[in-house]
């Protein structure tokens, strides 16, 4: 699952907080600070649906910093690389 996360506010403790719990959570497989509407994009492993669901109340929508986050499900991966192109 890919969730889009726009925070409250642009502090320097409101990105550390989010960011530890990010690490803490073993439901993250990564997460990326961003630019442009959302300040964070996570990727999430999760079993099903209830399971994101007890995920993202736990992790999103019970924290006061969180002013937004959006959602969307992987229905089939069409293509992963790591290798870079130099």
């Amino acid at each position: 699952i890919f969730v889009e996360i726009a925070l409250e506010r642009h502090e320097a403790a409101t990105h550390a907080a989010f960011e530890d719990k990010m690490k803490a959570a073993p439901e993250v497989s990564q997460c990326y600070n961003t630019s442009g509407q959302t300040d964070y994009m996570v990727v999430m492993n999760v079993a099903g649906v209830p399971e994101y669901h007890d995920a993202a109340t736990r992790l999103f929508s019970a924290d006061p910093h969180i002013r937004t986050f959006r959602s969307t499900i992987c229905i089939k991966r069409v293509k992963f690389s790591t290798r870079l192109a130099l």
